[in-house]
């Protein structure tokens, strides 16, 4: 499996922030139906490492053939993802955004969704609405001929009824055996370190998600292969504090529709909201309870030990409610923002605790205390965060990449800056001609 790079050099324009020189991109004879950035922000302790390894787990994604910089990254998620007890990867350096290569086959994303979200993505794959429409007159035409015909209304009705149901049914099971057989989709996480995107390097960060689109979207015109850009927020319930406004997720959640807007090219800009430590969630937001009461939230590893652990945080429950339970999907400020809400360690419990065991560092002293226990063990996501995630993805990689061609479908005849192939020697190489299929 043959890669190129995608930058020679760092862009000029994200001064002072590196990691795009390391990108490369499957060859345009390698069988690959789509690629899909995706950058993972949050503050320092938010979890964006365990949400790539639920994310990576999930999926049943595996890496292809990497090397330099690309395969030691490989190397250090994947260590995490086998093995529960590994080191996590060193925190992000100021300055660097490094990234893992993973490819999906079709059939996970499909595998993993509900009846709903299956159909949705087929729609988006083959030309199942305008079939299921024909499916459907042909049942009510044949219900009708029966009906002119003498049959009773009920038996018509019934064999109408039978007769959409096995031709929907048949149409259905031949867009997911397409679907299950097409070509895999490569996926690249991006680790960005959410302190750094709203400091004075916030424009540095922007230029360099933006050179990252910008290339990926004149590649993905050259090639006809689409792509997609999107990017996750993790929102941490811990360090939301005890006001609404000023939170690192705060600062983060304000700036996040500029991020998403760098890829406008696919309709609406896409942004996944991951609202991680659900169990917390849940406890602080209890119907019964105070909402304007502030708690202090001790988190607790099993088998870790009691000294030098850090502060615990203090949180206001109405704040908690209003970013994590109460945000609802749609559009805000013109992104298509979805929400994913899951636990990301294993066997979590949380009990309430006298406030004398909390060791609390705030603004504001709480006047309750819960210790959430779990073991430190990222596992992957399920039930309706499965669902979720997954049906995003699907909808990225396939609804929401489809403009990568452009209207006309003919590749950017113009050179790269890069110094790689140009769109007509794809073409050429594809064996067919611009636009083509």
């Amino acid at each position: 499996m043959a890669r190129r790079a995608v930058f020679l050099s760092e862009p000029t324009g994200a001064a002072g922030v590196r990691g795009l020189s390391a990108l490369t991109e499957p060859d345009v004879d390698e069988p690959v139906a789509a690629v899909v950035d995706v950058p993972v922000i949050g503050a320092r302790g938010d979890g964006k490492t365990q949400f790539i390894v639920h994310a990576i787990r999930t999926l049943r994604a595996y890496g292809p053939a990497l090397a330099g910089a690309e395969a030691q990254h490989h190397r250090e998620i994947m260590r995490v993802v086998l093995d529960a007890r590994a080191p996590r990867p060193d925190a992000t350096t100021p300055g660097v955004v490094p990234h893992y290569v993973l490819r999906i086959r079709p059939a996970a994303l499909l595998d993993g969704l509900g009846a709903a979200g299956r159909l949705r993505l087929l729609a988006a794959t083959s030309p199942l609405v305008g079939a299921g429409a024909a499916v459907a007159a042909g049942g009510a035409a044949l219900g009708a001929a029966m009906l002119g015909l003498g049959v009773a209304a009920e038996a018509a009705a019934v064999s109408a009824a039978v007769a959409a149901g096995a031709g929907g049914g048949a149409m259905t099971g031949r867009a997911r055996r397409r679907l299950a057989a097409s070509d895999e989709v490569e996926v690249v996480f991006w680790d960005v370190a959410g302190e750094h995107v709203y400091s004075s390097s916030a424009a540095d960060y922007h230029a360099f998600l933006d050179a990252l689109v910008r290339e990926r979207r004149r590649r993905a015109a050259a090639s006809g292969r689409r792509y997609a850009f999107a990017p996750v927020l993790l929102c941490n319930p811990l360090a939301l504090g005890a006001h609404r406004e000023g939170s690192p997720y705060h600062r983060l959640r304000q700036i996040l529709p500029m991020f998403a807007a760098l890829d406008g090219a696919a309709g609406a800009p896409r942004a996944l909201v991951a609202v991680n430590r659900w169990r917390v969630v849940e406890a602080l937001c209890a119907p019964d309870a105070e909402r304007d009461e502030v708690v202090a939230v001790i988190e607790r590893r099993r088998g870790e030990a009691a000294a030098g652990r850090d502060p615990a945080p203090a949180v206001r429950r109405d704040v908690v409610r209003a970013w994590c339970r109460d945000a609802e999907d749609g559009r805000d400020d013109d992104v298509d923002v979805t929400h994913l809400r899951y636990d990301a360690a294993t066997r979590c419990e949380v009990r309430a605790v006298g406030e004398a065991e909390a060791s609390v560092e705030a603004t504001t002293p709480p006047t309750s205390a819960l210790e959430y226990r779990s073991d430190d063990a990222p596992g992957a996501f399920t039930g309706e965060a499965r669902r979720v995630f997954l049906g995003w993805l699907g909808r990225l990689a396939y609804a929401g990449a489809r403009a990568a061609r452009g209207a006309a479908g003919v590749p950017v005849a113009a050179a790269s800056a890069t110094g790689e192939v140009t769109a007509e020697d794809v073409w050429s190489r594809r064996g067919r001609a611009p636009g083509g299929t």
